[in-house]
Protein backbone atom coordinates (compact mmCIF):
# COMPACT_ATOMS: atom_id res chain seq x y z
CA UNK A 1 0.00 0.00 0.00
CA UNK A 2 1.10 3.69 -0.28
CA UNK A 3 1.84 6.16 2.86
CA UNK A 4 -0.37 8.59 3.18
CA UNK A 5 2.05 11.24 1.66
CA UNK A 6 2.56 9.16 -1.24
CA UNK A 7 -1.39 8.87 -1.41
CA UNK A 8 -1.69 12.84 -1.69
CA UNK A 9 0.84 12.92 -3.83
CA UNK A 10 -1.09 11.08 -6.46
CA UNK A 11 -4.21 12.54 -5.64
CA UNK A 12 -2.61 16.00 -5.62
CA UNK A 13 -4.16 16.24 -2.80
CA UNK A 14 -2.76 17.75 0.72
CA UNK A 15 -1.97 15.09 3.29
CA UNK A 16 -4.89 16.70 5.54
CA UNK A 17 -7.29 16.16 2.51
CA UNK A 18 -6.12 12.93 1.84
CA UNK A 19 -6.63 11.65 5.05
CA UNK A 20 -9.97 13.01 4.85
CA UNK A 21 -10.80 10.92 1.96
CA UNK A 22 -9.18 8.10 3.68
CA UNK A 23 -11.66 8.26 5.94
CA UNK A 24 -14.27 8.77 4.25
CA UNK A 25 -13.50 5.75 2.18
CA UNK A 26 -13.32 3.55 5.24
CA UNK A 27 -16.83 5.08 6.49
CA UNK A 28 -17.85 4.21 3.37
CA UNK A 29 -17.28 0.66 3.01
CA UNK A 30 -18.14 -0.29 6.69
CA UNK A 31 -21.37 1.10 6.53
CA UNK A 32 -22.18 -0.85 3.13
CA UNK A 33 -26.01 -2.06 2.46
CA UNK A 34 -26.88 -5.14 3.95
CA UNK A 35 -25.74 -8.03 1.02
CA UNK A 36 -25.02 -11.42 1.27
CA UNK A 37 -21.90 -13.14 0.84
CA UNK A 38 -21.24 -16.59 0.04
CA UNK A 39 -17.38 -17.67 -0.09
CA UNK A 40 -16.13 -20.80 -2.21
CA UNK A 41 -12.87 -21.24 -0.98
CA UNK A 42 -11.21 -24.63 0.03
CA UNK A 43 -8.11 -23.03 2.09
CA UNK A 44 -9.55 -22.34 5.99
CA UNK A 45 -7.10 -19.82 6.81
CA UNK A 46 -8.22 -18.03 3.12
CA UNK A 47 -12.01 -18.68 3.95
CA UNK A 48 -11.19 -16.81 7.27
CA UNK A 49 -9.60 -13.78 6.61
CA UNK A 50 -12.44 -13.51 3.62
CA UNK A 51 -15.35 -13.93 5.92
CA UNK A 52 -13.14 -11.10 8.59
CA UNK A 53 -12.83 -8.96 5.28
CA UNK A 54 -16.52 -9.46 4.50
CA UNK A 55 -17.92 -8.75 7.73
CA UNK A 56 -16.08 -5.70 8.39
CA UNK A 57 -17.66 -4.10 5.86
CA UNK A 58 -21.37 -4.78 7.28
CA UNK A 59 -22.37 -7.27 4.38
CA UNK A 60 -23.53 -10.90 5.29
CA UNK A 61 -21.61 -14.30 5.15
CA UNK A 62 -24.79 -16.62 4.08
CA UNK A 63 -22.00 -19.58 4.48
CA UNK A 64 -18.49 -21.05 2.79
CA UNK A 65 -18.56 -23.77 0.45
CA UNK A 66 -14.93 -25.24 -0.35
CA UNK A 67 -16.40 -27.21 -3.15
CA UNK A 68 -19.11 -27.14 -6.38
CA UNK A 69 -21.39 -29.03 -4.61
CA UNK A 70 -21.63 -27.46 -1.35
CA UNK A 71 -21.76 -24.11 -2.93
CA UNK A 72 -24.11 -24.53 -4.81
CA UNK A 73 -27.00 -26.63 -1.72
CA UNK A 74 -25.88 -23.22 0.20
CA UNK A 75 -26.81 -20.58 -2.79
CA UNK A 76 -29.72 -22.34 -3.36
CA UNK A 77 -30.98 -22.32 -0.06
CA UNK A 78 -30.58 -18.55 0.81
CA UNK A 79 -29.69 -16.64 -2.35
CA UNK A 80 -26.64 -14.98 -2.39
CA UNK A 81 -25.97 -11.29 -3.71
CA UNK A 82 -22.21 -11.63 -4.31
CA UNK A 83 -19.79 -14.46 -4.66
CA UNK A 84 -16.40 -14.62 -3.80
CA UNK A 85 -14.84 -17.69 -4.92
CA UNK A 86 -11.22 -18.78 -5.67
CA UNK A 87 -11.00 -20.74 -9.35
CA UNK A 88 -9.41 -23.95 -7.68
CA UNK A 89 -11.68 -25.49 -5.43
CA UNK A 90 -11.83 -29.13 -3.34
CA UNK A 91 -12.46 -32.13 -5.43
CA UNK A 92 -11.04 -30.32 -8.10
CA UNK A 93 -13.67 -28.76 -8.65
CA UNK A 94 -13.29 -25.26 -9.92
CA UNK A 95 -15.02 -21.79 -9.24
CA UNK A 96 -15.90 -20.90 -12.58
CA UNK A 97 -17.42 -24.35 -13.51
CA UNK A 98 -19.82 -23.06 -10.04
CA UNK A 99 -20.26 -19.59 -11.15
CA UNK A 100 -21.61 -21.23 -14.31
CA UNK A 101 -23.84 -23.74 -12.60
CA UNK A 102 -25.37 -21.02 -10.55
CA UNK A 103 -25.89 -18.58 -13.33
CA UNK A 104 -29.43 -19.49 -14.70
CA UNK A 105 -30.80 -19.64 -10.80
CA UNK A 106 -30.61 -16.19 -10.48
CA UNK A 107 -28.71 -12.58 -10.80
CA UNK A 108 -25.44 -12.38 -8.16
CA UNK A 109 -22.05 -10.67 -8.97
CA UNK A 110 -18.79 -12.27 -8.77
CA UNK A 111 -15.41 -11.49 -7.42
CA UNK A 112 -12.91 -14.01 -8.17
CA UNK A 113 -9.80 -14.02 -5.90
CA UNK A 114 -6.86 -16.67 -6.60
CA UNK A 115 -3.53 -17.35 -7.39
CA UNK A 116 -4.53 -18.80 -11.41
CA UNK A 117 -6.21 -15.28 -12.84
CA UNK A 118 -5.58 -16.87 -16.67
CA UNK A 119 -7.63 -19.45 -15.77
CA UNK A 120 -10.37 -17.87 -14.60
CA UNK A 121 -10.22 -15.24 -18.03
CA UNK A 122 -11.45 -17.95 -21.02
CA UNK A 123 -12.29 -15.60 -23.60
CA UNK A 124 -15.70 -17.16 -23.46
CA UNK A 125 -18.94 -14.88 -23.25
CA UNK A 126 -18.80 -13.57 -19.51
CA UNK A 127 -15.61 -12.53 -18.41
CA UNK A 128 -15.67 -12.11 -14.48
CA UNK A 129 -15.47 -7.70 -13.97
CA UNK A 130 -13.51 -8.50 -10.95
CA UNK A 131 -10.38 -10.78 -10.10
CA UNK A 132 -8.29 -9.76 -6.59
CA UNK A 133 -4.88 -11.70 -7.10
CA UNK A 134 -3.36 -14.29 -4.44
CA UNK A 135 -1.70 -13.08 -2.41
CA UNK A 136 -4.10 -10.57 -1.63
CA UNK A 137 -4.05 -7.28 0.57
CA UNK A 138 -7.11 -6.28 3.06
CA UNK A 139 -7.78 -3.47 1.15
CA UNK A 140 -8.06 -5.01 -2.38
CA UNK A 141 -10.97 -7.40 -0.99
CA UNK A 142 -12.94 -4.51 0.56
CA UNK A 143 -12.42 -2.47 -2.90
CA UNK A 144 -13.89 -4.98 -5.08
CA UNK A 145 -16.53 -5.02 -2.64
CA UNK A 146 -17.45 -1.97 -2.55
CA UNK A 147 -16.91 -1.24 -6.50
CA UNK A 148 -19.45 -4.06 -6.90
CA UNK A 149 -21.96 -3.07 -4.17
CA UNK A 150 -22.16 0.08 -5.71
CA UNK A 151 -22.39 -1.14 -9.22
CA UNK A 152 -25.11 -3.21 -8.11
CA UNK A 153 -26.82 -0.23 -6.84
CA UNK A 154 -26.27 1.47 -10.15
CA UNK A 155 -28.35 -1.05 -11.77
CA UNK A 156 -30.55 -1.10 -9.80
CA UNK A 157 -31.53 2.80 -10.37
CA UNK A 158 -31.52 1.93 -13.66
CA UNK A 159 -33.44 -0.74 -13.22
CA UNK A 160 -36.43 1.60 -11.14
CA UNK A 161 -36.14 4.44 -13.58
CA UNK A 162 -37.23 2.16 -16.25
CA UNK A 163 -40.25 0.42 -14.05
CA UNK A 164 -41.31 4.15 -13.23
CA UNK A 165 -41.13 5.48 -17.07
CA UNK A 166 -43.26 2.06 -17.87
CA UNK A 167 -45.38 2.42 -15.16
CA UNK A 168 -45.48 6.06 -15.20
Amino acid sequence: GFSLKEAASLLHVSVEDAETLLTDGRKLTRDLPPMSVLILEDHGLIAQDLSDIVGETGLSVIGVASNEADAIRIARQNWPDIIVTDQMLEDGDTGLQAIEKLRPDGEFAAIYVTAYPDEVLTGLDEEPAIIVAKPFKPEAIRAALGYTVSAQDRLGEVIDAEADRETG
